[in-house]
Parts: C-alpha cells; sequence; structure tokens
C-alpha cells in the first residue's frame, strides 16, 4: 500500500503547518513559466503546486503514485492528473517545457530511473527542478528517522544529484534554501 494513501486529506495542511511551502515562490521564479508550456510536476501529490502555477502555463500535469494523492487535485481545462510511476512516466519523449520535482525524489525508489525518464520526457533546453533535503548534522539525522518510518525513505546528496543529472544530459547548479532543503536548477542540454 502506498503511504501517501493515509496522509492524503491532510497532507496540505501538513505543509502549510511546517513551512514547506515557503519554497513555493522561488520556485515559480527560477521555473518561469510561460502561457504555451507544458509543465509535469512528478510526486506532484494533491497538485498544491499545480494551483499555483497551472494559470501561467498551457498545461500543468501532476503524476503521483498515491490514487489519494490524486483524489485531492481539482482537474481543470490546465490541469491534469495521472496516476503513476516516476520510473515509468507514461508521456512520449520530448513532451515537457518543464518538470517539477518536488520534496518527492526521496520517496522514489529507484532515483537513476527516474532520472533518466526526466531526461526522456523534457524537451530540448527544458528545465527541470528538483527539491530535496540535504540530511546533514542532527537536524538531519532526525528528519532521516521520520522519513524513514513514514516511508523508508533514501536521500541524495546535492552533488550526487548534480553528477547523475549531468549524467542524463542536464547542466545545472545547486540552490541552499534555509534549513535541511536544497534545489537543484538545471536544463536539458542540446544534442
Amino acid at each position: 500500500m502506498n503511504n501517501f494513501n493515509l496522509y492524503a486529506s491532510g497532507y496540505d495542511k501538513f505543509i502549510n503547518t511546517f513551512g514547506y511551502n515557503s519554497k513555493d515562490d522561488i520556485i515559480i521564479k527560477k521555473l518561469d513559466p510561460k502561457p504555451n508550456q507544458m509543465i509535469l510536476d512528478i510526486g506532484g501529490g494533491t497538485g498544491r503546486l499545480a494551483r499555483k502555477i497551472s494559470q501561467y502555463v498551457r498545461k500543468f500535469v501532476v503524476l503521483d503514485s498515491s490514487e489519494k494523492m490524486l483524489n485531492e487535485v481539482q482537474e481543470d481545462d490546465k490541469i491534469e492528473k495521472y496516476l503513476g510511476m516516476a520510473q515509468a512516466i507514461p508521456f512520449e519523449v520530448n513532451t515537457f517545457d518543464s518538470v517539477l520535482c518536488i520534496d518527492a525524489l526521496h520517496h522514489i525508489k529507484d532515483i537513476d530511473e527516474t532520472i533518466k525518464e526526466i531526461s526522456r520526457v523534457t524537451k530540448e533546453d527544458g528545465k527541470v527542478i528538483i527539491c530535496e533535503f540535504d540530511i546533514q548534522g542532527i537536524n538531519g539525522f532526525i528528519f532521516w528517522i521520520f522519513e524513514k518510518i513514514i516511508d523508508n525513505s533514501k536521500f541524495i546528496k546535492p552533488r550526487e544529484l548534480l553528477v547523475k543529472m549531468e549524467k542524463n544530459g542536464f547542466s545545472g547548479k545547486i540552490m541552499r534554501l534555509p534549513g535541511l532543503e536544497y534545489i537543484y536548477i538545471g536544463k536539458k542540454n542540446g544534442i
């Protein structure tokens, strides 16, 4: 069973209460959405970011493996939801202008395959924004224990993510956020 099915109804309240939405403005600014673009949000859950970004783009797609999380998504002419796995994204090559994966990569069991899939569905010169946790120090250890209990999470260090993205055709950089979070901001290189 997908653990997030248990948390779906209270997920957005949890995110807002603990301030995990504080980076949303940074993500939107770095994404720089345009009216003709299609955006994919891997692990987009309840569509929290879709509600904030869809007004700026042609289509915003939320992909998640939790049916109950997706039940919280409010679809309209700009927001679509798909039940699926990040390791097998159900879209054609070069479909999306940008791909997001916000606070979700550590829940995905095969990070390497997910990054390959991100590369496959992202258009040339397309943006990728991945937000993750760098679990250092005592706060990182406490967070790691919490995440292990709820979902047996697997964390990737910022430098390791940079290398994996580069191997899959992206150039990018890491932006540190206050606390444990960091954002990878990258672009798919032309061939």
